[in-house]
């Protein structure tokens, strides 16, 4: 993710899994961190991942601010997403491997089910890219609302989780998803 001049706007919200934070510009959601005991701590997060990824794009400003937009966004976007959520998120930095791989795990993932590199890679139409899935699935910028937290390795294994509290968090979000499929 290379930031451009836009400036930032930082937000957070507080979750049935801890405090998530994101990051919005004009053009739309940019970033999310999630699941931090308290606000102060996911926008501290969030501002130490802009800074590791940035390099030398920083936006102008970075402001923390509160939107309600995004907050109902958010919250209307998990556990449920639709095709037309990428409208409000700024894709203008992700590769076209990115934006294919992440359309498809939106598109074609349900809450709650998982789905292995291979298979997701396969709805691209090479299983081969299976290593390159992993990758865009550990660069995810907006993680949770594109959720690569659905996917696993071939053995049927959760594998990893980069997004703070690790396995344990992967778990708890397919078990948020499971359990609002069960509510009529």
């Amino acid at each position: 993710m290379t930031l451009t001049s836009d400036t930032l706007k930082l937000d957070g919200l507080e979750m049935e899994f801890g405090w998530i934070s994101y990051g919005f510009t004009g053009w739309g959601l940019v970033t999310l961190v999630l699941a931090f005991p308290s606000r102060e701590q996911a926008l501290v997060h969030l501002r130490r991942k802009i800074s590791d990824v940035s390099n030398n794009h920083s936006p102008k400003k970075i402001e923390v601010t509160e939107s309600s937009f995004y907050r109902k966004f958010i919250l209307e976007n998990f556990p449920t997403r639709s095709a037309d959520m990428f409208d409000q998120l700024d894709t203008r930095h992700w590769t076209p491997f990115q934006t294919e791989i992440y359309r498809s795990l939106v598109l074609h993932s349900k809450p709650g089910e998982l789905i292995s590199y291979g298979d997701l890679a396969g709805l691209t139409g090479d299983r081969k890219r299976a290593r390159a899935v992993g990758g865009a699935m550990k660069r995810n910028p907006i993680p949770l609302l594109i959720p690569c937290h659905r996917v696993i390795n071939s053995t049927g294994d959760l594998h990893q989780y980069s997004a703070y509290g690790g396995l344990r968090l992967k778990r708890t979000l397919i078990q948020l998803e499971q359990k609002q499929n069960l509510l009529p």
